[in-house]
């Protein structure tokens, strides 16, 4: 009887575990000062929160389900987490969110054919959210795109983003999809 106890208080013990939170901050309060070192002590299910800086985080590959929060888009120095560099969201991302950055830059990933984006979703990855983000790129030749997805992201979810870039950059573009996919772009900004 006492091993059923002990086995059920262990049980109850691990169904309550909480996931972590990780904090990031270039200014050294938090215990990560780049968002890649914080990702990857994270397991699936933690949140990361970005505190906003003056100076750009680099950017980060999301290779399990995480929530990763920014501390908002204002144009203010200080107030907004931007990062200066793109975002890459493996398949093992299944379920990530993406809320409240400032992606801004030159392109990070050279999809093939001349294609190149800040922010790159693999095929693959299923119920990606990406919301009220503010990406920007800074480079204008053709074929620059702000999100490129891979084929079949299932759904995706792209919400109340602005996306800002020269004339000849593009928005959204799907590669290696050749059949239907659920993605949606909702009240989204492109300019």
């Amino acid at each position: 009887m006492k091993t059923i106890l002990t086995f059920l208080y262990a049980a109850l013990l691990l169904s309550n575990a909480e996931a972590a939170i990780r904090r990031v901050d270039h200014g050294g309060y938090a215990d990560f000062s780049d968002v890649q070192s914080a990702i990857n002590a994270s397991s699936a299910g933690d949140t990361v929160l970005i505190s906003p800086s003056v100076y750009g985080y680099s950017g980060f590959t999301v290779d399990r389900t995480l929530t990763i929060i920014g501390a908002g888009t204002d144009t203010i120095p200080g107030k907004a987490s931007i990062l200066s560099t793109g975002i890459y969201i493996t398949p093992d991302a299944d379920g990530s969110r993406i809320q409240s950055l400032w992606i801004s830059g030159i392109w990070q990933y050279h999809i093939g054919n001349n294609v190149y984006a800040i922010v790159q979703i693999a095929g693959g990855a299923e119920n990606i959210l990406i919301e009220d983000c503010f990406i920007q790129a800074y480079q204008n030749f053709s074929n620059f795109q702000f999100v490129c997805i891979g084929a079949y992201p299932d759904p995706l979810t792209i919400r109340r983003c602005v996306l800002m870039g020269g004339p000849s950059t593009a928005g959204v573009y799907f590669y290696n999809a050749a059949g239907e996919s659920n993605a949606r772009i909702e009240s989204c900004v492109f300019s």
